[in-house]
């Protein structure tokens, strides 16, 4: 009887998370099982979750720009409970007032591109899976698929695997481009609690180029960022 009322509550749980799902997420599960009937050699007990769609290039510069807004409304709000903003009342509020009619012009142009049916939007999503590796037994891997928009799988990668003991053990490919593409046998990423595994000279100055190539990118992104900050705050 308790065997019986479990599987019922099971059964429920799954019907309403169904309900809840877009028919984009529908679609992207499916081609992720599509693309996973077609890689792994065997795999059982596929799930998902942390389904996202990607926002479009447009969609994150104005993104950008309402958080840009809504950062520069708390401060000036904060400066001014202080007694540090140098604006009479009316001016402030004035300020605010405008600031927050530029927010809502904003995500309203955000909705707009959002219901286009012509945008191109990536997706991605987190796949759970028992899959059969090299000694005949499964493991449970968690695959970051990223998909375009239509539909495609685009990239996959390992970032989690409960009950791989040992890196000898590898993922059974259908074929051998397959497993060219998709297996990376790192225990940094197949088991986050141990060591990663020493590199070579030749990787480590890899990843120290990358690296800098990264921290770069990143600090011309934060000084656009405070160029766009300090324009607002010269604008209000």
């Amino acid at each position: 009887m308790k065997k019986n009322i479990a599987l019922i509550l099971i059964l429920f749980n799954n019907i309403i998370y169904a309900q809840n799902k877009s028919a984009e997420q529908i679609q992207v599960e499916r081609a992720v099982i599509n693309w996973a009937s077609l890689t792994f050699e065997y795999y059982e007990g596929a799930r998902f979750e942390k389904y996202k769609k990607l926002p479009t290039r447009e969609q994150y510069k104005i993104e950008n720009q309402i958080a840009d807004l809504t950062e520069y409304k708390a401060e000036m709000t904060d400066e001014y409970n202080k007694g540090k903003l140098n604006k009479s009342k009316t001016e402030f509020e004035n300020n605010i007032k405008s600031i927050d009619q530029k927010i809502d012009s904003l995500n309203k142009v955000h909705t707009q591109l959002g219901n286009n049916p012509e945008n191109k939007n990536d997706y991605e999503i987190d796949f759970w899976a028992n899959i059969k590796v090299n000694n005949g037994l499964t493991v449970y891997f968690r695959h970051y698929v990223l998909l375009n928009n239509n539909f495609e799988v685009i990239k996959a990668e390992i970032t989690g695997a409960v009950g791989k003991e040992s890196d000898d053990l590898k993922i059974l490919y259908k074929t051998k481009e397959a497993e060219e593409k998709y297996w990376v046998n790192k225990s940094v990423q197949t088991n986050p609690g141990k060591e990663p595994q020493k590199q070579s000279n030749s990787n480590n100055k890899t990843d120290i180029n990358n690296n800098k190539q990264l921290n770069n990118n990143k600090s011309k992104e934060v000084n656009k960022n405070n160029t766009k900050k300090q324009s607002a705050k010269t604008k209000y």
